[in-house]
């Protein structure tokens, strides 16, 4: 080699000082943080930040995102209260072999912390980040990297707003297609984390629907329709979380609709849809449209949450923490005894439902009314006018007039038909369907005259045995009744006293077809013993008489 100069690192520098590429390795990083767990694309890697650029590296893959292409930032927190979504909208995304990645979704734990010393001098530190970073840097690790994305890209950090849920977090439990995950109703536009990531602002959306799951009354789907006519479904959320939804929806003034079971065939299953072409294009034409949308969510501010947490731990400032958990136990339990009100009110409609509804067979008894069955050689009993008309000429001139129509669509339109049919043209079919009537009333007489009758009777004798004899096993009641037949009986003799005595409580306790009885049979032995007494006192009346003449 001539010189101290390698050719080969000289011909490098001279390319890329020519090409203007910032993202090239060279030079030192500013920091690095270690094993972070990635969900997408996903895997750990080691992030190293350079001042223009951001480094991935994992054990597979590296990626170089230049500081340029991040438009938004989102810090979410995770239902479970333990950890930390930290999401990247990149544009253009980064790329392994086919598929795109619109956004870098970090997970970290709350609990973990990190201690870090800048690589960069104090003069380089005051002059390119304006003081925004210290020398030093300390805490969880979510709140560092957080921090110094968003110094290093100088874009805002979006976190949720004022919603929250029936979990008391901003997140709701959804799932798009296969994958589960959570959703967010931010200031500005939905998110859902995290397969794939989904970012729809409001300004985008169309109309929301409000739909019940398929087959289940305990969660309910939300259907967000675009102005570019794309739909997003998320399911399976939990419905305590309808009433919250709802409500944030219609403050925001978008347009909701609350519609029944949805259609699956509706759902979009093809995974073919770029969720971030929209975006993007949104993006490309107005690059502060982005910072506007930041601007009216709450902006992460680590000092203000190490303050709060400071005053939280040391209870120095008290009404911060005691308001919020009230509100949400007593929203808790409104929810808890509405749901209570509307068991009951389902439960007493059920109830009152039964009582005016007809008893069915199986409960009083009896068994399902059958069929009535045609008796040998009897005759067949003729068609209506317009049953002759469709099987003769109405179902074939449907199905010339309409190929492949279904047997469905053939009764609707042969009933339209049929209405529609001049009275003339319908006076045909009646007059046939009058002769087929008189010719089975002719040929039914000469049936029944001929041993039909006696057939008939023979049939119903059957019938009833056979009904008798289903009934048996199921008639208890019966056998339970003839004791107080009985007793009845035997009343008179006794003088109403003895075991055989019932109190008027016990009368009244009977069935009202018993009291009705006894009712009927005392009013008879009483006319009956009237009408002897009468006879006998007549009697005497005679004799007496005949005697006094007999003496004069």
């Amino acid at each position: 080699l001539a010189g101290d100069t390698d050719p080969a690192e000289a011909f490098k520098e001279s390319v890329m000082e020519k090409a203007s590429i910032s993202t090239s390795a060279t030079g030192t990083d500013i920091c690095t943080f270690r094993e972070i767990h990635s969900l997408s694309p996903r895997g750990r890697y080691d992030i190293k930040l350079f001042p223009t650029f951001i480094h991935l590296h994992g054990k597979t893959f590296d990626y170089k995102i230049p500081f340029s292409t991040v438009i938004r930032l989102f810090l979410l927190p995770h239902k479970d209260q333990r950890q930390m979504f930290f999401c990247v909208n990149l544009d253009p995304p980064i790329k392994q072999g086919q598929t795109r990645y619109h956004y870098l979704v970090l997970s970290f734990m709350q609990d973990d912390d990190t201690e870090l010393e800048l690589e960069i001098s104090d003069e380089d530190l005051q002059e390119k980040f304006e003081g925004k970073l210290e020398k030093e840097m300390k805490g969880p690790t979510f709140e560092v990297v957080s921090r110094m994305m968003k110094v290093m890209s100088g874009r805002k950090i979006t976190v949720p707003g004022q919603f929250v849920g029936h979990s008391g977090t901003p997140a709701i439990s959804c799932s798009y297609k296969a994958a589960s995950g959570f959703v967010y109703p931010l200031e500005r536009g939905f998110i859902f984390v995290y397969k794939p990531p989904i970012f729809i602002k409001y300004d985008d959306v169309k109309h929301v629907n409000f739909a019940r799951s398929g087959g289940s009354n305990r969660s309910f789907d939300i259907e967000v329709h675009t102005r570019g006519d794309t739909s997003y479904t998320f399911s399976s959320i939990e419905k305590e979380e309808y009433g919250k939804m709802f409500d944030f929806l219609k403050a925001k003034k978008i347009n909701v609709k609350s519609t029944g079971k949805m259609d699956a065939s509706k759902i979009q299953l093809d995974d073919d849809i770029d969720h971030n072409l929209a975006k993007v294009k949104a993006d490309a034409a107005s690059d502060s449209d982005s910072g506007s949308m930041s601007s009216d969510d709450e902006e992460f501010n680590p000092d203000e949450l190490e303050a709060k947490s400071a005053k939280e731990e040391y209870d120095s400032d008290p009404s911060d923490t005691g308001s919020d958990t009230d509100e949400d136990f007593s929203g808790s339990d409104g929810e808890k005894e509405k749901k209570r009100a509307e068991k009951a009110e389902r439960k007493a409609k059920k109830e009152q439902r039964k009582k005016t509804s007809k008893p069915s067979k199986e409960s009083s008894g009896g068994s399902k009314k059958k069929k009535k069955t045609k008796l040998p050689g009897e005759p067949k009993k003729p068609m209506s006018a317009y049953f002759m008309w469709l099987n003769e000429e109405g179902r074939e001139k449907i199905k010339a007039d309409n190929p492949g129509i279904s047997v469905t669509e053939v009764g609707k339109k042969s009933g339209e038909l049929w209405r529609d049919m001049k009275e003339d043209e319908k006076s045909v079919w009646e007059e046939k369907q009058k002769e087929a009537k008189k010719k089975y009333d002719e040929e039914y007489k000469e049936w029944w005259e001929s041993g039909g009758a006696e057939a008939s009777k023979q049939a119903k004798k059957e019938a009833k045995a056979a009904k008798k004899a289903g009934g048996s096993g199921g008639g208890a009641s019966k056998p339970a009744k003839s004791p107080k037949k009985k007793s009845k009986s035997a009343a008179p003799s006794t003088g109403g006293s003895g075991g055989n005595f019932k109190s008027a409580e016990f009368i009244e306790d009977d069935s009202s077809d018993d009291s009705d009885d006894a009712k009927e049979k005392k009013s008879s032995d009483a006319d009956d013993s009237d009408g002897k007494e009468k006879k006998s006192s007549d009697k005497s009346d005679a004799e007496m008489e005949s005697a006094s003449d007999n003496s004069d």
